[in-house]
Order: structure tokens, then C-alpha cells, then sequence
């Protein structure tokens, strides 16, 4: 099936109409909705260590082969998975609670990325509840042999993504239908700004600041893709105020209020007051009274602090 980005999320591969059904919580109707579902944070998972070098209250990433994992069932009816993960320099205990599902998931043997912080645990130093993720490709050795990182992670090992979720979509779920949809997207966003207004203003494309918003390299895109898509929405609310007051000017009004015609009666009412008008009140004044005489219908907010006295310039001007 061909996916644009009108499509209706119950049509995506992995979503269908229950997952849709909860989308619709969020205000994500189509995959356009989807991409657009900004994150609200991230995780910062990228400090990658060996075993032997991660410290208790460290954030840390860590990558290895899974020695074993199991389920533990307490005397207080507790379930706890374990996990002991091997790299080059030592052992180290992962531990979960309450997702026995995970012994079917991550199976003996194979290669996994950890995120997430490591704490004592009785007298051991383990990683509580990380975040994981199977890695199906290569691991791959830095230039300096002192880390090693996945390929392609999206969970574990870099700025992590955190969405606002509702009840049955969690962050990780949405993470990894978007990531999907950029297979498909990425660089295929239409762009609408000319390149003028996006040279003038230092900004990157639209189709850069929405990928790199969800999964950027480093603080500086997240940076760059964050304050165009900031510019695009005061933009648009711009460009939206333009557009009515052009439709306002098409309009006209059946009863044009000429204000030489109360003349007397404004000043009369005026100098009834126990104060005097300050100067910003009496600018207000003539502006309202300046569009009321026109053809077009008045649009202006009277605006001012407390007790500045917006009130009896509305009157004045009733």
C-alpha cells in the first residue's frame, strides 16, 4: 500500500484501528499527525561504557552479550527478572520487575544495548528497569576502542525521544512506529517556506527539523530542528491573523458611528469624571473612535494593566 501523509493511522502497518482508537486520544489521526507528535524531552543515553568502568548513580549505556536472564519469584509474591550481560572487561546484573515477558524477549546469547541508571543492589553494583534493545546488527568499535555503539538504535545509546502517551501507547511504541514511518518519509516532507525566509532566519528545513526533533544526533540539531519548528508555528499564527484581517477589509458595515456627531456629549461626560484622562487613554479613545468611522467592522482589543482604567474608555467610546 502507498503511504502519504494524509493517510489514516489505522492504515499503518503495526498500528491498525485499536492503536488508532487511542491515537485519537492524543490528536493523532494521520501519519501527518504522527510525525508531527513533537517529543516533550529525551533521555541523554549517550555516554556509552564498558562494564567494569560504569559507577553506582551513573546514567550510562552499556552493551553486551546476554549470559543469562530468568524469572524470580519471591516469597512475597515479587516477580523480578535478572539478567547477568558480558562484554569484554566483566559481568554485570540487570534486573526488571513485574515483565516476565522479557525471558521470551531477550534470549540467551544474543547481543544487547542497556540504558538506563546503575545503583546498588544489596552489594553489587547492577542497572534497575533500563531501558534495552536487541541489536540484530554488527556492534560497532569506535576509533579509540574505549566505547562501542549500535547501529540504527533508537532506544538505548542517544537522545532518547519521551512523548506525551495515554493509557496502552507508551513513548517506545510511538518511538518505533515513527522511526518506521521515516523509512518511508524521511527528506519527503513537502517544504512551504521560500528559501529566502529560511536563509534570512538561519533555519533548516522542514523535513530535517522533523526527523531531527525526534531523533537528533546531538543537542545542537535537536536545537536547530526545535527553533524552526517554534518559527513555523509563530509563523503561522501570523500569516493567519493577515489572512482574516483581509477578509475583514472585504467586509462592510450597514451603520458607520461618527463621533463629531456626540461631540457634546463625549465632553460632557468627560468632564462628569472626578479624574483625568491620562494620554494613553485619550490615543485610545481617538483610535476607536477612528474605527468606528469606517467602512470596514472594527477588530481591536482594548488592552492594559489593572485598574488603568480600560473601563471608562469603553464607556466613553459606548
Amino acid at each position: 500500500m502507498i503511504l502519504s501523509l494524509n493517510t489514516p493511522v489505522s492504515q499503518v502497518y503495526m498500528i491498525g484501528p485499536v492503536y488508532a482508537s487511542r491515537l485519537e486520544k492524543l490528536g493523532i489521526h494521520t501519519i501527518e499527525d504522527l510525525l508531527n507528535h513533537y517529543p516533550s524531552r529525551y533521555e541523554d543515553y549517550r555516554q556509552i561504557s564498558k562494564i567494569s568502568l560504569v559507577q553506582p548513580g551513573e546514567t550510562v549505556t552499556i552493551i553486551g552479550k546476554v549470559v543469562e536472564i530468568r524469572n524470580v519469584f519471591t516469597k512475597n509474591h515479587k516477580k523480578i527478572q535478572k539478567a547477568v550481560i558480558s562484554d569484554e572487561t566483566g559481568e554485570m546484573e540487570v534486573i526488571w520487575y513485574n515483565q516476565t515477558f522479557l525471558t521470551n524477549v531477550i534470549k540467551k546469547d544474543s547481543i544487547i544495548s542497556l540504558s538506563g541508571k546503575a545503583d546498588w543492589f544489596g552489594s553489587k553494583v547492577v542497572m534497575n528497569s533500563p531501558d534495552y534493545e536487541i541489536i540484530n546488527q554488527p556492534i560497532r568499535q569506535l576509533a579509540d576502542h574505549s566505547t562501542i555503539q549500535p547501529f540504527n538504535s533508537i532506544h538505548t545509546g542517544r537522545l532518547v525521544p519521551i512523548y506525551p502517551e495515554t493509557y496502552g501507547v507508551s513513548s517506545k511504541w510511538i518511538r518505533s512506529r515513527i522511526y518506521s514511518l521515516f523509512k518511508q518519509f524521511k527528506g519527503k516532507i513537502p517544504e512551504y517556506l521560500p528559501d529566502e525566509i529560511i536563509n534570512e532566519n538561519g533555519l533548516v528545513n522542514i523535513s530535517d527539523a522533523v526527523y531531527n526533533i525526534h531523533f537528533p544526533n546531538n543537542l545542537e540539531s535537536a536545537e536547530s530542528a526545535r527553533k524552526r519548528l517554534a518559527f513555523d508555528e509563530f509563523f503561522l499564527i501570523q500569516l493567519s491573523s493577515q489572512l482574516r484581517k483581509k477578509e475583514w477589509k472585504k467586509e462592510s458595515v450597514k451603520f458607520k458611528v461618527q463621533s463629531s456627531k456626540f461631540q457634546k456629549e463625549i465632553q460632557d461626560f468627560i468632564s462628569k469624571l472626578p479624574f483625568t484622562l491620562t494620554t494613553s487613554q485619550e490615543v485610545a479613545i481617538r483610535e476607536i473612535f477612528n474605527d468606528l468611522s469606517k467602512n470596514q467592522p472594527m477588530n481591536r482589543m482594548l488592552e492594559g494593566d489593572v485598574g488603568s482604567g480600560k473601563t471608562v474608555v469603553a464607556a466613553i467610546a459606548m
